[in-house]
């Protein structure tokens, strides 16, 4: 069916200005380049179903620029070939100068944080001018990490802690697969016997990307459900660990007995900080699944809801959490609590570098953020988000020491499988 990339209706749709969509987005497109109009998502840039980015017109300015419509191709008339859906340039049409010309005359260009001269409109917080260039097809080319697109973003210092900020958000947006459409389906295939250094080189062939986090209420119901969660969970893990630069620097052997352990770290907090972001009641997992407090069988993890649930989600509603700060801690808590790794010299200094590098970011984030606080609440707010820290890595901690428990146990009775990405992740020594 040709459905509109954007909204999936299936009227008047054509190729517009390099993305196959109908008149509708194509004109709303148009109008917002011409004007130059900013947009912002009063939920934070989360709207992922047709109904709601219809309605929120910076996220569906932003599902436009994601599907690959071209702002410099505004004003152009159509060269043919482009407009074919089987030619394999329609969705890759050459820039011109003319294009752009006419964008800068009609558009007023809007400031971003650091960046005065940006002709993109800055219509949904997280998305910043060097991501308008993304296509989907440009991230995770031919199964490769999403990440290894930041990688060279993120080597900035945190002298710029805003821009940082931003692409740390953007990494997040294109790991969760936020704007991606679609849900799990059988022929998208899931292969659990892949090996870690196989994973880190190519994570699809785990299984296929799908957005991340729905909010949804559907509670899991046998081992295959859970076998789709864990294994999207880990898609989305290599896609963002890809990004660092740190982790780059790191010999082989450091890399995989650095990456592997901290996964469930991550895994736990992303859950935590998905659980405040949707307002769920409950343990919010990858597709959407929901463990709703009291209403667990399994002991730990219902004492893992009760941690999120009584603890972790009040403390980030009190600080009234943003994303970019969460994305920040995710970069401290990734590089914390290393001290029992099996690293070299080498290695144990860049984590520490790292760690010291990120904890440095938030102090300058929190400074030009709450310019309007004095520097003793500004202090206390950064006291505040690595006590949070703490939380959430005291969590992962707990929810990969029980990961690693079980998934030995299971190797030992040989319900598992040998090499498999689980044990890797859990049990591996490289």
């Amino acid at each position: 069916m040709n459905e509109c990339r954007v909204c999936r209706s299936t009227k008047h749709t054509g190729v517009y200005y390099g993305a196959f969509v109908c008149s509708g987005c194509k004109v709303f497109f148009m109008r917002t380049v011409v004007s130059g109009m900013g947009f912002v998502c009063h939920v934070g840039g989360i709207c992922s179903t047709p109904a709601e980015i219809i309605k929120c017109r910076a996220c569906r300015f932003g599902k436009c620029i994601h599907m690959g419509m071209r702002s410099d191709l505004v004003g152009i008339r159509s060269n043919r070939r482009y407009d074919d859906p089987s030619s394999p340039e329609h969705f890759a049409a050459p820039s011109t100068s003319a294009g752009l010309k006419h964008f800068e005359q009609k558009a007023s260009p809007l400031s971003m944080p650091n960046e005065s001269h940006s002709q993109f409109p800055s219509v949904v917080p997280y998305f910043e001018k060097n991501y308008h260039i993304f296509r989907p097809s440009a991230l995770g080319r031919g199964g490769s990490p999403i990440g290894i697109s930041f990688t060279e973003a993120l080597k900035e210092t945190p002298n710029e802690p805003l821009r940082v900020a931003e692409k740390l958000m953007a990494l997040e947006t294109f790991c969760n697969y936020d704007l991606g459409i679609g849900d799990y389906r059988e022929e998208d295939g899931l292969c659990c016997t892949v090996t870690l250094p196989d994973a880190l080189e190519n994570p699809l062939i785990i299984m296929a990307r799908r957005p991340a986090f729905h909010r949804t209420t559907r509670t899991p119901k046998d081992i295959s459900d859970y076998s789709k969660i864990f294994h999207r969970s880990v898609v989305y893990y290599i896609d963002w660990v890809a990004a660092s630069p740190e982790i780059q620097q790191l010999s082989q052997k450091d890399m995989l007995n650095f990456v592997a352990p901290r996964m469930s770290i991550m895994h736990f907090s992303t859950i935590a900080y998905n659980t405040y972001k949707y307002g769920v009641n409950g343990y919010l997992m990858p597709d959407g699944y929901v463990y709703q407090a009291g209403d667990c069988w399994d002991p730990y993890v219902e004492g893992m809801i009760n941690l999120v649930v009584t603890s972790i989600r009040p403390a980030m509603e009190r600080l009234k959490l943003t994303g970019q700060e969460f994305c920040i801690l995710k970069q401290i808590i990734m590089y914390s609590g290393c001290v029992n790794l099996t690293l070299s010299d080498e290695g144990k200094e860049v984590i520490y570098a790292a760690r010291k590098k990120y904890e440095q970011l938030l102090v300058f984030y929190v400074e030009d953020v709450y310019s309007d606080l004095t520097s003793r609440e500004r202090m206390l707010r950064v006291l505040h988000l690595l006590e949070l820290k703490n939380k959430l890595l005291a969590g992962g901690l707990v929810e990969y020491e029980h990961s690693k428990a079980w998934i030995s146990r299971n190797v030992l009775e040989k319900k598992c499988p040998t090499p498999c990405i689980a044990y890797d992740l859990h049990c591996a020594q490289f």
